[in-house]
Order: C-alpha cells, then structure tokens, then sequence
C-alpha cells in the first residue's frame, strides 16, 4: 500500500512541476546573491584602494614628527578601514609607522602577507620618502557574510511562503485537466460527441487528438451499423426467395414444378453465396487501413486479361508500370467486365484500354443516366428499375480497391455511347524518382 501511494506521489505532475518551479526560483536567489556578493566585493576593493590612496596622499606632504604621526594614527582608527603604514627614506630606512610591527618595503601595489594574513598594499614615492600602506582583505569578506545575512533570511522566508504559492498556482492550472478527466471518465461507451470541456492550450492537441478518434470511431460504428442492416436486406430476398420454392418443392405433386422450384433454390443459393462472398471481402477492404503496394506492369497484365477474359478487346497504348496490388487490380478488372455484361446485355461489347497509368473498361451498352453517375461505386445503390440482380456490390469493392491502392476512380457515360470506367494508378518510376536523394 505505501508503495503504491510513493509511487503515485513520484507520479503526480502538479508535485513535479511545484518542485521544478521552486527549484527553478532557487537557483535564480542562489545566482542573483552570488552576483550581488561579487559585486560587493569588487566595489570594497575599489574602496579599499581609494582609502589607500588618499592616505598615501596625505602621507606624502606631512611631516614626520611624533606629533604629526600620533594625530595621524587617531584618525586612521577613527576613519579608515583599519589602515596600517609605514613611511622609508629614499636609503630604504624606516621613518615612521603606525604600528608595532612596519609594512615591508615593496617596490609596487600587491598582496602581501602580514601578520600572518593576507593585506592589499599601496606605494607612493615622492621626492624624500616612499610611504606603504595596507589594509586587510578580510574586510571584503566580513562586508559579503553581513550582505548575505540580511539577503538570505528574507531569501528563506520568502522561497518558503513561494512553495505553496507554486503549489496551489499549479493545482488551479491543472484544474481543467482535472475536469476534462472527469468529462473522459463519465461518458457513457455509446456516447462519441465531441469533448467540450475548456483546457489549457498545451492540452489542446490532446483534446483535438480525441476527438478525431471519437468521430473515427463513431464513423467506423455507422458504417458498421449500415452494412449489417444493408448486408441483412441483400440477403432477406435470397433467402426468402429458396424458402418460398421448398415451400412450392414440398407441396406440389408435379415433377416438373417440384424441378423449376429446386432449380430455383439452387440459383438463390449461388446468388446468396455470392452476395456473402462480395460481404465478406467488403468487410475486409472496410478495415484495411492501407494496402502493400507492387509493382504491377500493366503490359504483363495485359496478357493475364486476355488469358482470362478471352473475347474481350484489348488496347495497349504505351502502358507503364504503376503501384498497386496485381491480385486487386485482376479483381477489380472482373467486377467491372461482369458488371458490363450484366447491365449491358447480350450483346454488349467490351474492350480494356491501357495508357499509361490508366485503365479503362468501355462497353457500348445503354450507358448510365447522368443522375445516376455521381452514385456509382455507393455500396448496395442499384438505380431504380434496374432488372438484374446485381446487389451493388462490385463497384463498391472495385472503388475500396483503388482507394487503398492511392488511385482514383471515374465513370464516364456519354449519351448512346455505353459506360466506361477509368483506374488511374500512380507511376511507379514517377515514385521511385520522387524518393531518388537530390
């Protein structure tokens, strides 16, 4: 149990990015203090070295008696920063110093060692005398510990008043995420609107992403829902129709309507297996979401087509190489023959033209009235007073075919003129120069 409450506690994003943003806010306090320190310390030097230089000044023109010396040391102890000197002659002999214990004699400003610690000189020489003067460089340190006194404390009280500031800011931020969660969690299975509730903008794309999938979804389901109550008419009519001929089979004492009637089941049977045949391969093209395309040559398809389809005309003009799936492309090819022949009549004539990408089967039957033309390839759409028993079926399947395979799908049905249908694939030599590295 304690686990898992650590381990959700590890995983609560309004905890991390609390954290985040006071560790954040920390490491700026500790970055701005640090500069501010530095500062300081940069601007007690500049002091330290104008005080040393101001009293070397002064130093330079006073005399160097006992009195003068004794004047001098009160107000150094008085207004400096704990300045010590020490005055030479130009022979390097000690005239004067403020303490027990002289500076050196150094030939240039430096560090020096001093009383066993480390004091900023200064050297002034002037026509008798050459005056040192130091102080210590622990003052820069004593100034950064009182600056950082004074800066630290409030840094703590106010990082510590800033934590449940972040805190509570971050859990009113993620609040919609909360409410949208409880929008997600409430919906009932059969509900697939779209989600409303209001999220920041950097949960929008998790939003949209949704709710494309809920109207995926709810597309897939109505296309689901349709076919079952399409495929369940197509079949009623079969079925009842070899229902009603057992019925006349049984019934009946002559022989010869007892044979029409079992003719009549079987040619309901084929129909019926067919129509499950068409279903059953529209069912799998609907849930395909792409095809792996070939290489088809349609010069080599061609040939297939006369082997299986001899009588049919056969045009090839330059026909090229295009991307597809061979087995889609002979069945799509003998769903629109069949389709011909069955709208067209006895005596229709069909001929397969190839031009490069495209291909057409053309027949010279009555043709398609020009409101029915948009309506092709709707699955179960057969125009009204149509007498065949097509299911409508095959110019669906023919059209799911060549959408997987990225082409596209026209009917073309000039007035007298029959019906044809073109398959325009893409180029594949076209598709390979296009993937060609420039």
């Amino acid at each position: 149990m304690k686990g898992r409450r650590w381990q959700a506690v590890k995983s609560s994003l309004m905890l991390r990015l609390s954290l985040r943003l006071a560790l954040g806010v920390m490491i700026v306090a500790l970055v701005v203090v640090t500069m501010v320190v530095l500062r300081i310390q940069h601007e007690m030097k500049d002091l330290m070295e104008g005080e040393l230089e101001r009293s070397a000044l002064i130093l330079i023109h006073t005399e160097a008696d006992d009195r003068t010396l004794q004047e001098l040391r009160k107000y150094e102890d008085e207004h400096t920063l704990g300045t010590v000197f020490s005055i030479y002659d130009n022979k390097g002999r000690l005239l004067a110093s403020s303490s027990d214990h002289p500076l050196p004699l150094i030939g240039d400003d430096d560090t020096i060692r001093y009383r066993g610690k480390p004091w900023l000189a200064h050297v002034l020489t002037g026509h008798d005398r050459t005056i040192v003067l130091a102080m210590p460089e622990s003052i820069q340190l004593d100034m950064a510990r009182e600056v950082l006194k004074k800066l630290v404390m409030p840094l703590l009280i106010a990082l510590g008043l800033l934590l449940p500031w972040t805190l509570w800011g971050v859990w009113r931020g993620l609040r919609p995420l909360s409410a949208f969660a409880r929008e997600v969690e409430g919906r009932n299975n059969d509900d697939l609107s779209a989600f409303v509730t209001p999220v920041p903008t950097e949960a929008m794309p998790l939003q949209r992403a949704l709710n494309r999938r809920q109207t995926e979804i709810a597309g897939r389901i109505e296309r689901e829902r349709r076919f079952i109550g399409d495929a369940a008419h197509e079949l009623r009519t079969p079925l009842a129709g070899m229902l009603a001929a057992l019925d006349l089979a049984e019934r009946t004492p002559r022989e010869d309507v007892r044979t029409r009637a079992l003719g009549n089941v079987r040619r309901a049977g084929l129909n019926a297996t067919r129509l499950v045949a068409q279903l059953l391969e529209l069912a799998r093209l609907d849930h395909a979401e792409h095809a792996a395309l070939e290489t088809v040559d349609l010069a080599v398809m061609a040939r297939t087509l006369r082997d299986n389809w001899p009588g049919i005309e056969i045009i090839e003009q330059q026909p090229v190489a295009v991307l597809a799936r061979a087995s889609w492309l002979e069945q799509a090819v003998g769903n629109l023959i069949e389709n011909a022949r069955r709208y067209g009549g006895n005596d229709v004539v069909i001929r397969i033209e190839l031009n490069g990408p495209t291909l057409q089967v053309i027949d010279n039957g009555p043709g398609v009235a020009p409101e029915v033309l948009p309506r092709l390839g709707e699955r179960f759409f057969r125009p009204a007073g149509q007498k065949s028993s097509g299911s409508g079926i095959g110019l669906s399947i023919v059209r799911r075919m060549v959408e997987l395979c990225g082409g596209s799908l026209r009917f073309v049905s000039p007035p007298g003129q029959g019906l044809t249908v073109s398959m325009t694939f893409r180029s594949a030599t076209a598709f390979n120069a296009d993937r060609q590295p420039s």
